[in-house]
């Protein structure tokens, strides 16, 4: 459906109508582009139930966009200190103190953790065997009930698998949901502040924003990764898998500060020369004419080679050389 003419009332009466709960501000979140082509009509719902909307034909511009449509439920996490193994969370209703052999399959499937391995329902009133020091058979144990009434109890999932978000190269590259380099992530609903996240979780300082330009490998297989408002880390995500590869074909790429390194080109010494910094994936050039003190004394510092002594311009071969404008360092 055409976003053209669209209300905030439709848009209350589909969740309505799919059982999920209210609508929610979707203008943060990106989806796979569909490959079906916006439906020329529009949408009137004048009623309470979406079986008294009706349809009418409407002409919509070549610049229309999709509708898309979030609703505020079923967003649930395992907390623990595995990715895949914890307690059962949500982000609208907190912890669950029972949960389905449905449910639990569920869980591990928006984790990409595979299948359940073991679940532990509310067990408030579950017993355990008590036996004394010196017992020699079980008929000297006793049975006591091993929790209290007013303890609280929540579900606790263990799913079969294992994930691991991380980056190609530690620092830089390809993000990847698994431990091969074909599980990529689809980079029209990748978001910066997940960007921020993974260099955060990985140690790597914080993100590059500029367009990555190193070079680039194929494979996504998730098509988007939704995580909660407070998210910390990935376990509170879930992750959707891509089912048609053909809707998303370029995989995210992230590039932290921490890969950020510097080299001087001179055969003769290690400590002089052209100075190209690797910045955002690839090798640049820098250009002289915004390089300060302080980042010439960064970089030959970087290179354990003490301060800097003199900086001239860029000696190149050639007369067109694509370089880094400008350079600027934090103090310390």
């Amino acid at each position: 459906m055409s976003s053209v003419s669209w209300s905030k009332k439709n848009t209350k009466m589909v969740c309505q109508h799919l059982e999920c709960r209210e609508s929610e501000d979707n203008n943060q979140h990106h989806f796979v582009k569909s490959k079906f082509p916006l439906l020329n009509w529009k949408l009137d719902c004048n009623g309470s139930e979406i079986s008294q909307c009706s349809m009418t034909s409407a002409t919509h511009g070549q610049q229309d966009s999709a509708v898309s449509i979030i609703c505020n439920t079923g967003f649930w996490f395992l907390e623990g200190n595995s990715t895949c193994e914890g307690r059962v969370k949500s982000e609208t209703d907190g912890y669950w103190q029972s949960i389905t052999d449905e449910r639990a399959a569920e869980v591990c499937t928006r984790n990409l953790c595979g299948g359940v391995l073991s679940l532990k329902r509310n067990n408030s009133n579950v017993n355990s065997s008590v036996c004394p020091e010196n017992a020699t058979s079980p008929f000297n144990c006793s049975m006591k009930n091993t929790t209290t009434p007013t303890e609280p109890q929540f579900a606790y999932v263990k799913c079969s698998g294992s994930r691991e978000v991380r980056l190609e190269n530690r620092c830089y590259g390809k993000v990847l949901v698994c431990s091969d380099e074909n599980c990529g992530v689809c980079q029209d609903t990748w978001k910066e502040e997940q960007s921020i996240m993974l260099c955060n979780i990985l140690g790597c300082g914080t993100v590059i924003g500029e367009t990555y330009s190193g070079k680039k490998k194929p494979g996504v297989t998730v098509a988007s990764v939704h995580c909660s408002k407070e998210a910390k880390n990935f376990s509170q995500c879930n992750f959707l898998q891509l089912k048609d590869s053909s809707l998303c074909q370029n995989p995210a790429y992230v590039s932290c500060t921490a890969s950020i390194k510097a080299v001087l080109q001179d055969p003769r010494d290690e400590c002089a020369g052209n100075v190209k910094l690797f910045y955002s994936g690839a090798w640049h050039p820098l250009c002289s004419n915004n390089i300060d003190e302080n980042t010439q004394n960064a970089i030959c510092s970087n290179l354990n080679c003490g301060e800097a002594l003199s900086f001239n311009e860029y000696i190149s071969s050639t007369s067109n050389v694509l370089g880094l404008k400008s350079l600027t360092c934090q103090d310390g």
